[in-house]
């Protein structure tokens, strides 16, 4: 028996789940934007709303050092499949961090969230545990979602694969003439020794609508004096990027020096981009921003 072309037989159903943490829901580029299904990996970086930091579906309690901090994670699955899909989430903070290199330590909780198929959206149970009162004032959350059939890649990646994602800022209060000191952590998340492009700029109006809703607070741009580095020289030579190779797992401790030129009145907020590349040109492993408060 053959199949006609007037009814030519249909290829199967992909049933694997096709899991995604989605940085922006639909309506947010356009008003027929679907938000994010995971298709556009790397994450666009000519989309004000979208930052690659500030990952909407990871939301979290106040944090203090030495209290508790509760996780919550949405998940997207766009599967084919008609039945829900057990993802597997999981949590971790760290330092503030360029690029991630994962402490099991440092695990915040595991959660297995049901996800129906076809564009299902599900959120993860609080994940819960007491951060030490000797980590920053500021830390990172990485997320990972994976399932046997649509596995995470082994490299934590939150700008290139739609199975992990960051939270990641630092807001700092501006004292008059005093230059903010933001101190974080480069590493390889590779198999092999590599080098890395550091580099951080001052956000113009990008960034700026979603950051305002975060903080609260009104967007300024008004001029800085920028400078990272490993050490004081480094700073003082007023570079904005920085080459450094990595053993793999390594971590490396990094400075950026920003001096604000000129007045942030209250609930005003001026911000900042440090971004980590594999190469000088290659794709973007991770960012963090970094916002200075009036």
């Amino acid at each position: 028996m053959t199949v006609s072309d007037e009814n030519p037989k249909r290829p199967p159903v992909d049933s694997r789940p096709f899991l995604v943490i989605p940085y922006w829901p639909p309506g947010t580029l356009d008003t027929s934007d679907p938000g994010d299904t995971g298709e556009r990996r790397p994450l666009p970086d000519d989309e004000p709303k979208v930052v690659w930091y500030l990952c909407p579906a990871i939301r979290t309690t106040p944090y203090e050092p030495g209290t508790d901090l509760t996780v919550h994670v949405d998940v997207l699955n766009r599967g084919g499949a008609n039945t829900e899909s057990l993802a597997h989430v999981s949590v971790w903070w760290t330092d503030p961090a360029s690029a991630f290199v994962i402490d099991p330590a440092n695990l915040i909780g595991f959660d297995l969230v049901p996800v129906k198929p076809r564009g299902g959206r599900a959120t993860s149970r609080g994940m819960t545990k007491r951060i030490p009162d000797t980590a920053p004032k500021h830390v990172c959350l990485l997320v990972r979602v994976s399932h046997q059939y649509d596995p995470a890649g082994n490299v934590p990646d939150p700008v290139g694969d739609r199975h992990w994602a960051q939270r990641n800022l630092t807001a700092v209060s501006v004292s008059d003439g005093q230059p903010i000191d933001v101190k974080f952590v480069a590493a390889n998340p590779l198999e092999d020794t590599a080098e890395f492009t550091l580099s951080v700029r001052q956000n113009g109006e990008e960034h700026s609508e979603v950051l305002a809703q975060e903080l609260g607070a009104e967007p300024r741009f008004i001029e800085a004096s920028i400078a990272i580095g490993e050490t004081d020289e480094d700073l003082d030579r007023r570079q904005v990027s920085l080459q450094v190779a990595l053993r793999p797992g390594e971590r490396r401790p990094v400075r950026v020096r920003i001096d604000v030129l000129g007045q942030l009145e209250a609930g005003t907020f001026a911000s900042y981009e440090i971004s980590q590349r594999a190469g000088e040109r290659g794709p973007v492993l991770g960012s963090l921003g970094v916002v200075a408060l009036g």
